[in-house]
Formats: structure tokens, sequence, C-alpha cells
């Protein structure tokens, strides 16, 4: 519909690609995810990231959701970690009309939550380990990380509520369920630390740079510190 504007974009999109050609997923070791939050600690002094979605068992599903009120589908992505390193994303025009940001988010929500568990039974495969019957079975800590503090609250506290939001209780009902059986823990973090906005929204530069970072995706070079440097060249 707007030829100009198509070729700005997709001139935008060839800058960026030959900007970023020698960057890369970066999936280290125990020791060397260490040193890589070291580097980050410096980098981005005060930022805290999500501590659990380090730990070596630990699956986390980043959500998030960009509300469009004109009426058209609203655009939802989730970002999934394994020991702190994505695995597996996703962003796509949601299925359903929302009328509320909490309402994108809880799309978002459920979306990333059946991701996790496919996420989950691929990790479950690749191991070997045992079958799951029970939440005692489970070896793996699945945690829902979500900007978004109502959504956490309809999810965590998933009570009566007035006639404005009861369908969005129906919606986070199979995650409700999932966490008071304990296969899942649902956690309200700082949109500053929120991975999935790497997908839904159009960022700054610093913004766009600290959320590259914090998703391990990176140029060799970023992963020595200045000494290590010094002493190479």
């Amino acid at each position: 519909k707007d030829p100009e504007l198509a070729v700005k974009i997709g001139k935008s999109i060839v800058r960026y690609m030959k900007a970023t050609e020698l960057y890369g997923l970066y999936y280290p070791s125990i020791q060397g995810m260490k040193k890589y939050r070291e580097i980050m600690s410096r980098l981005y002094p005060g930022v805290t990231p999500l501590p659990s979605s380090y730990d070596s068992n630990s699956l986390t599903r980043y959500t998030d959701a960009s509300f469009v009120q004109s009426g058209e589908f609203s655009m939802g992505a989730f970002t999934i970690t394994y020991a702190g390193c994505p695995v597996s994303w996703k962003c796509a025009k949601q299925t359903i009309v929302s009328a509320s940001t909490c309402e994108s988010e809880m799309q978002a929500g459920a979306e990333g939550y059946n991701g996790m568990l496919n996420v989950y039974s691929l990790i479950q495969e690749l191991y070997g380990t045992h079958d799951v019957t029970s939440v005692e079975d489970m070896q793996y800590k699945m945690t829902l990380a979500i900007d978004n503090l109502p959504a956490v609250q309809l999810i965590s506290h998933n009570t009566g509520t007035g006639f404005r939001t009861r369908h969005l209780r129906i919606k986070a009902s199979i995650i409700a369920q999932a966490r008071k059986r304990g296969i899942i823990d649902v956690v309200h973090i700082p949109g500053e630390i929120e991975l999935a906005d790497l997908l839904t929204k159009v960022l700054q530069p610093n913004r766009l740079a600290f959320l590259r970072d914090l998703s391990l995706l990176v140029q060799e070079s970023d992963l020595y510190t200045d000494e290590e440097k010094e002493a190479t060249s």
C-alpha cells in the first residue's frame, strides 16, 4: 500500500543485518555463564536480571504483548530460556482481538505456557529422563516471568472477580491451576529485564543493545573483559 515506506523499512533491515553480521547466540558452560554475568554487571550496573533463570535446571518464559487499541490484533511474543540461554521464541499477531492490555498479556501468557511445556518435553527426551507421573517427578523448575502486574495478580489470585475481568479469569485458569499444583511459578518482573520486549517493540539503540546482551546475542569480542582484550592485543 505504501511502496516508499516498504523500501525505507527494507533498507533499515539491511543496515541492521549488516551491522550485526558477526553476532550470534552464546551458549556457555556454567563457568562461562558466571563470567558473562560478571561482564554484564559491569556494563549495566544497577540492573538485576531474574536470578533463578540462570539455575542449571530452570526453564523461564518471558512474555510480552503490544496492545492495539484500534480493534485490530495485538502483537504477542515470548522468549523461553534454559539455564539463562534462549532456546525458543515466537512473535506473531494474536488470533483474538483484545479489549485491554491485560487481556493481550494473558493471551501471550497462555501461548508462552504452551510453548514452555513443549520445550520441557523436548529436554526430557534429549536427556532421557524418567517419565513424569507427578509434580514430584519434575526435574526442571518452570517459571513464568510477566511484566504486567494485573495479569500476574489475576493468575496468582484466581478468585472471584467483577464482570469486567471475569472472562480474563477464565483465560488465566489453566495457568492458575498449574501454579496451584506446583508445576510452575509465576513472578512479576520489571519491564527493564523483559526479554520479550525485543520482539514486540521498536526500541531505542541503548535499549536494543541491552536486551540483545541480556539475550546472549553477542559477538565474540563481547565475551572478554578489557584486561583480557589488552593481554591478547
